[in-house]
């Protein structure tokens, strides 16, 4: 058999992952990347010091705003919703080609890659991009990953030891792969009917597959809407508790720091997010403002149903065009009219599920899983059935199913 190592890469706006599998093989290896513990993601975030190093940031560390000319997030972007000459696309292709230098390189997980690649004949990296984008923004999407480290193969054939191909896919095709792979531990038969729900901070991608078949037969997403949003909210209800001169010291930081303050506190926001799965109350606290803000589950349920569009828009993430589509809408209204859209194309297509996976990085948000529960919850699986199936993992009442690093809700 000639024996290939594949390794997919996983690029998101909040957090980063990579993972191999050889074609003799559906085993899922993680790869370690730069600073990464255990299976969990690293943050997707760079930070460009003012001496013009690059640096990957990390949750459990302290920065001050100062110390930074950029700070990058934001790397799953619809690529034409932004100016091809703007700032913006100018950081955005400097914070893809900086984020993939930073780890595909490391010492440490190349190291990894060429133990991994023994024996086989190539090494081939599928980087994935959301489901719903078009040919012209996966056109723009190729042409940044050409010209940073994946697209010099020869460099990385020397580094790694194998001659290295690079393919993009979709992230419907690595859905369609992994819960193929994963039947056995979903408790899924051959022929069944799958809608998997990929929840990510920026985008969410909806996909249904027949176990056994070889392609997908649906494929949709929504391009920028996600968990980010949620971390704007509360860096938002952040601010709003501050005085008038805290205010002007985060503004004054950001107009002379390239809005590194606000990105800084977007990252404080999203972990708070995911410590409220467990806790009932969370503290945000930044390192340049002295004051700790406390966020109660009540709080931030609130939060979802405030008018979001207005709340976000001070972030710069999201397009004018993109935030007129919100309306006046709440996070969790928009969240709940998507999915009742997805389910009625569904049905007219006559593609019915017979079981639903919700996965990605939202998918341990209680808002998100009660979203899916409330629109399908004639494809529930019996919860004792449920249990019985993933109660190997023994998290979150015994139902979440998972490898590689994914958090997958089966529902």
């Amino acid at each position: 058999m000639d024996e290939k190592l594949y390794i997919g890469i996983d690029l998101g706006d909040r957090t980063y992952s990579m993972n191999g599998v050889k074609n003799s093989s559906n085993e899922i290896i993680p790869i370690r990347l730069p600073g990464q513990t255990a299976n969990a993601p690293i943050l997707c975030s760079v930070g460009v010091r003012k001496d013009g190093r690059c640096e990957l940031l990390r949750r459990e560390d302290s920065y001050s705003p100062s110390d930074y000319s950029r700070i990058l997030v934001n790397f799953k972007r619809r690529p034409t919703s932004i100016g091809k000459n703007s700032p913006m696309m100018q950081n955005y292709r400097f914070g893809v080609k900086t984020m993939l230098q930073l780890t595909l390189t490391d010492e440490n997980t190349a190291r990894i890659i060429h133990d991994l690649a023994n024996g086989c004949s190539e090494i081939v990296f599928c980087i994935g991009y959301p489901t719903n984008w078009s040919e012209q923004d996966v056109k723009v999407f190729r042409s940044v990953i050409g010209e940073g480290v994946l697209g010099d193969v020869d460099g990385l054939h020397a580094l790694y030891g194998k001659p290295v191909r690079v393919q993009e896919e979709r992230e419907s095709t690595a859905a369609f792969i992994y819960t193929r792979a994963n039947k056995d531990q979903f408790g899924i038969e051959k022929a069944t009917k799958v809608l998997e729900l990929d929840f990510g901070s920026s985008t969410i991608n909806v996909t249904a597959l027949t176990i056994g078949g070889n392609e997908t037969m649906y494929n949709s997403g929504h391009n920028f809407f996600g968990g980010r949003m949620v971390d704007c909210l509360i860096a938002d209800y952040y601010m709003r508790q501050l005085s008038v001169e805290e205010l002007a010291l985060i503004e004054d930081l950001d107009r002379n720091n390239h809005g590194a303050a606000t990105r800084l506190l977007l990252l404080e926001a999203c972990s708070a997010k995911e410590k409220l799965t467990a806790s009932t109350t969370v503290r945000v606290v930044t390192d340049f403002i002295d004051r700790r803000v406390s966020i109660t589950r009540e709080i931030y349920a609130s939060l979802l149903e405030q008018p979001m569009a207005p709340r976000v828009s001070q972030f710069d993430l999201l397009t004018d065009i993109e935030l007129n589509e919100f309306g006046s809408r709440s996070w969790r209204e928009i969240l709940v009219s998507y999915l009742k859209q997805e389910k009625d194309i569904l049905e007219k297509k006559r593609i019915v599920p017979e079981i639903v996976i919700v996965t990605g990085g939202g998918a341990l948000l209680p808002d998100i899983q009660d979203a899916c529960r409330l629109i399908f919850a004639n494809h529930l699986a019996p919860d004792d059935e449920t249990k019985k199936r993933t109660s190997w993992l023994g998290r979150l009442m015994g139902k979440i199913v998972g490898s590689g690093g994914k958090q997958d809700k089966h529902i």
